[in-house]
């Protein structure tokens, strides 16, 4: 999904595209307007945070590869388990 918008509170029934905006009308009796450049400028941020969060991501694997260390995560976390050695 590139963009949600949520505005209408029942089922889309038509749209038209009109000066660069966009027209919804719905089975809520409402029609509304949506600001085609505003959607645009949200898709690209959007973008832009899915890039910066895959790059984390990669630096993150990265730097525990180089330092050896293990990620955090549920999967192969096993707690100490048995007793403790030591005298009695």
């Amino acid at each position: 999904m590139i963009e949600e918008l949520t505005g209408h509170e029942n089922g889309v029934t038509c749209l038209e595209f009109a000066n660069r905006e966009l027209f919804s009308g719905s089975f809520d009796h409402y029609i509304i307007c949506w600001d085609l450049p505003e959607i645009e400028k949200r898709i690209h941020e959007r973008s832009l945070m899915r890039e910066e969060d895959i790059l984390s991501r990669r630096m993150e694997l990265d730097y525990s590869i180089v330092h050896g260390k293990k990620r955090k995560g549920k999967k192969g976390a096993k707690g100490k388990k048995g007793k403790k050695k030591g005298k009695k």
